[in-house]
């Protein structure tokens, strides 16, 4: 089977794992050219959850990351290479094989080799151009598992320093001021109608994803009250069975997780909350809320209420004066009202964006965001959330915006990569078993497990149309050249970044 996720600033699933060739070509069909920056780490992380989800150590999975440069979200980013490697590591130890292929002068040679698995001279390798990328495609047709064969002769190309082509400047429409919350009585909304007793009539079961942020400028014993929050939220939610009341929990500060999985068992939820580390970082809501509303997509569907409440104490950013990612994530809650998803914002102290929190929140605004001045007060909304018949901000809830303030959260720790060795060159090598399979004299695979394989696909501004197109042209042979059979053979998943 196969899967292809590709990935720019942002990443996504955009084939999920599978065996129906025509299905994953006329996916790869429509894939959209975006640019950005080079992400590879967030397509390591979405690759490596599609084969959590959908595979298992009974199969060969492997990962194959295509790339044209260095993972950068932003200039001389030191951060997002060491934790791409390290995603990387993460899934070797999983058991799932890496390969990171590199194409033209802006690679980085150490990343790639320090991301493929063992032997190395099997799992990466780098090409001078895009049009390289079919000879690769034949190549690798012939092997019983995703490997570099030993036919392919390619040599590193020279490293450069490659500067990635950004997003346009973008900054948030001033918009109106935020509209404060005003004093307003019930009104019956999506079929719900209160009755004197405050129980709901006629209310259809919902599904809610928090989405909470862990960045540095929290700090540890706010974030304790944040826990605090959550577990109370999970304690005063009264959930039956899988047809009634579900949540899910996302964490999030540069990197975002979906840590409680969609769900209405509250022993296991309160034991998931227990066990959440405060990381700090950067403050990246938009990949919270993509994360969530993935979740909601897989595990929910328009016959329940479906909710995203996202509680935050900054303006969504991923690096100093960042303009971008506070406009990807207002996007990004955009597509999940279309969906149907009820979107409520949350801002904690004095550093919030007042304005990006109204634009996520869905209509009426005055029900769907509000602000407090400081985490001590997260119980309490809690109290006044939980009589509402939907997720919503009660009437009873009293509060006016902070002061909108600029805040510089703390990011990770200052990290380089470390040198090590220089990349290792692809010797010329004969072919030695390895995974219990054993090449024949005809070429077959004896033994061979089925796999499943996640292409993860740069498609950020330092390759360029053109190059995209043969890209494209790659993943469309790959497809074509694999020898697809039924839900018990080989698969394939495309995550594009």
């Amino acid at each position: 089977r196969l899967g292809i996720v590709v990935y720019s600033t942002l990443s996504a699933v955009e084939c999920p794992l599978q065996y129906d060739a025509g299905a994953l070509l006329r996916c790869i069909e429509g894939m959209v050219y975006t640019g950005g920056w080079t992400n590879t780490l967030q397509g390591l992380l979405d690759a490596g959850a599609e084969l959590q989800a959908h595979s298992d150590s009974s199969r060969i999975r492997a990962i194959e990351v295509i790339t044209d440069g260095r993972a950068q979200l932003f200039p001389n980013d030191p951060f997002t290479t060491v934790y791409a490697r390290q995603a990387a590591e993460r899934e070797k130890a999983r058991g799932v094989i890496v390969l990171a292929i590199g194409v033209g002068s802006g690679i980085d040679a150490e990343e790639l080799e320090a991301m493929a698995s063992e032997p190395k001279a099997k799992h990466w390798t780098t090409m001078g151009s895009f049009d390289s990328l079919s000879q690769l495609s034949e190549a690798m047709s012939g092997s019983c598992v995703p490997e570099i064969p030993d036919s392919w002769d390619s040599s590193p190309s020279p490293e450069t320093s490659s500067s990635p082509t950004p997003y346009p400047s973008a900054s948030p429409s001033a918009g109106p001021s935020p509209t404060p919350r005003p004093s307003a009585s019930p009104s019956p909304r999506l079929g719900l109608s209160p009755s004197p007793s405050g129980a709901c009539v006629d209310s259809a079961p919902y599904d809610v994803m928090l989405v909470v942020d862990r960045s540095g400028s929290i700090g540890r014993s706010n974030w304790e009250e944040v826990v605090k929050y959550m577990k109370d939220r999970v304690r005063r939610t009264a959930f039956t069975d899988a047809s009634g009341i579900r949540l899910g929990i996302v964490v999030y500060s540069t990197l975002s997780a979906v840590e409680c999985p969609l769900q209405y068992d509250a022993g296991a939820l309160l034991r998931c909350i227990e066990g959440m580390v405060y990381t700090g970082g950067w403050t990246n809501t938009l990949q919270g809320l993509l994360d969530a509303g993935a979740e909601l997509q897989a595990h929910s569907d328009s016959s329940r209420i479906r909710a995203i409440e996202v509680i935050t104490d900054g303006r969504a950013q991923l690096f100093p004066n960042d303009p971008f990612t506070t406009v990807y994530a207002r996007q990004a809650a955009e597509r999940e009202k279309a969906r149907g998803v009820i979107v409520l914002a949350i801002g904690v102290g004095s550093g919030i964006d007042a304005e990006e929190l109204e634009a996520m929140a869905s209509e009426p605004k005055a029900k769907h965001w509000t602000t407090m001045g400081s985490f001590d007060s997260l119980s309490q909304l809690s109290e006044a959330m939980s009589g509402s018949c939907v997720p919503e901000i009660p009437d009873s809830w009293d509060s006016s915006p902070s002061p909108e303030t600029s805040s510089s959260p703390t990011p990770y720790p200052s990290a380089s990569p470390s040198a090590g060795p220089s990349p290792t060159p692809r010797p010329s090598a004969s072919p030695s078993p390895r995974l219990g399979l054993s090449p024949s004299p005809s070429g077959a695979c004896v033994d061979s497990a089925p796999y499943d394989v996640m292409l993860v696909v740069d498609r950020s501004g330092s390759i360029g149309r053109s190059n995209w197109e043969e890209v494209v042209k790659y993943m469309k042979d790959r497809v074509r050249r694999t020898a697809f059979t039924d839900a018990s053979g080989i698969r394939l998943g495309i995550v594009v970044y």
